[in-house]
């Protein structure tokens, strides 16, 4: 039986995806729920960049921070650039803590992410902007 105070599913909402960007939005709670539907958008082969607008997410849980933990790490280890969007002081408290904001540009806006890593050079091989 399903509790009357759940919240539906976060959808996943692709706005874009280019050759070279990729934008998702996510709605609605980030949690063990909800978490897979986020991992499943950042399975496979992703442009080089990437834009995760966070700022209609209105739970962020523990399994929700893992995914971004592990998209952050992957797009490290792949040289690809990845930007998070929220403006919820209780979002940011969360990625703060878990540094995750030090590895990851938080932007306040969806355009500003979007403008700020689509001028980003490409990162070679030695981690630099080329």
């Amino acid at each position: 039986m399903s509790s009357p105070y759940r919240s539906t599913p976060a959808p996943i909402l692709e706005h874009e995806h280019t050759a070279d960007l990729l934008i998702l939005t996510v709605t609605g709670e980030l949690d063990a729920t909800t978490a897979p539907l986020l991992r499943r958008h950042l399975d496979g082969n992703l442009p080089d960049r990437t834009v995760i607008d966070l700022s209609r997410v209105t739970f962020l849980g523990v399994a929700g921070l893992q995914v971004l933990e592990a998209c952050a790490t992957r797009a490290a280890r792949e040289r690809r650039r990845l930007a998070l969007v929220t403006t919820s002081p209780t979002d940011l408290r969360i990625l703060r803590l878990f540094d995750l904001d030090v590895r990851v540009p938080v932007y306040p806006r969806l355009s500003d992410a979007i403008r700020e890593v689509a001028s980003q050079r490409p990162v070679d091989d030695a981690g630099q902007a080329s």
